[in-house]
């Protein structure tokens, strides 16, 4: 059935209003980082009354603040690598446990197997925020807290529930046959996943770690709560520490920083984009 044409417009209106509302804020932070610091704080201060026109592109565009953030703020460097081990050490937790416990929930029937299912439901439904004090006490009982390793394991389990049923959606969605092919050619279950299912479910695997890695490199609540020293200080945090002598915002090194920040999501989405439109539409959410 086609659509009135004033429905089509209305959709596309209410789309493109959208898309400009979360592409705006995103567009002045990319054009302040670039401007001269002079031009920046020329127009929060009102200067246009003194005959200054107020641009909102830079008339002299400048890299200035990039190279500010990358040469001389010298804690930068480790919050980047910081943020990057985590996020790369809860990527790969995160997609091998969720492709094992998906597959295992999929294809092996065994008691239980529904309660489980619901008990990730209810731990999806649990705001996140709440699990955070009993965290807190948790890292400093087994002394995991101002590490890595104390950001790493929390990550894991939060981001766990949601990869666990991407993947066991993802299994369902593939046919049986192929498990029974595999059984009848003398292969054990740890070949058949391996070997012939986890190829298979190649891009709900990137979907999962897509999303996880997302979640990882943005998230501040818990990265400010359980870390509090600088060697263990993530880029969502250290962002925050940006501040001039004066103890306010040098907008700027800010907008820089952030560009910086943004930037390796950006990467990553633009490559894999095909594989997460492809992972979602082969059924990432069945079951």
């Amino acid at each position: 059935m086609i659509k009135p044409l004033s429905h089509r417009i209305t959709t596309w209106v209410l789309l493109a209003a959208i898309t400009v509302m979360f592409l705006v804020p995103l567009a002045w932070v990319v054009v302040t980082s670039v401007k001269p610091t002079e031009e920046i704080y020329g127009q929060s201060q009102g200067s246009a009354s003194k005959g200054t026109i107020i641009r909102i592109l830079p008339r002299k565009p400048t890299l200035d603040h990039y190279r500010h953030v990358l040469t001389e703020l010298s804690d930068f460097p480790v919050y980047v690598w910081n943020t990057a081990r985590i996020t790369a050490a809860t990527v790969i937790l995160v997609v091998v446990c969720s492709a094992l416990c998906g597959y295992a929930l999929a294809r092996l029937p065994f008691a239980g197997a529904k309660g489980i299912l619901v008990f990730l439901l209810l731990i999806m439904a649990v705001p996140w925020i709440t699990m955070l004090i009993h965290l807190y006490r948790m890292e400093i009982t087994f002394g995991l807290l101002n590490t890595l390793t104390g950001l790493i394991l929390p990550y894991t389990a939060l981001f766990m529930p949601m990869a666990i049923l991407i993947m066991r959606s993802a299994f369902l969605s593939l046919p049986a046959d192929f498990r029974e092919a595999a059984l009848i050619d003398g292969a054990n279950e740890w070949r058949i996943w391996s070997r012939v299912m986890l190829p298979l479910a190649r891009p709900s695997l990137i979907v999962v770690a897509l999303i996880t890695f997302i979640s990882c490199w943005k998230e501040f609540t818990f990265a400010v709560t359980l870390n509090s020293l600088p060697a263990a200080t993530t880029l969502a945090v250290g962002i925050t520490h940006l501040q001039d002598e004066a103890q306010s915002w040098a907008y700027g090194t800010l907008c820089a920083a952030i560009v910086l920040a943004v930037l390796p999501l950006l990467v990553a989405f633009v490559i894999f984009q095909r594989q997460i439109v492809g992972g979602l539409a082969e059924g990432a959410f069945k079951g």
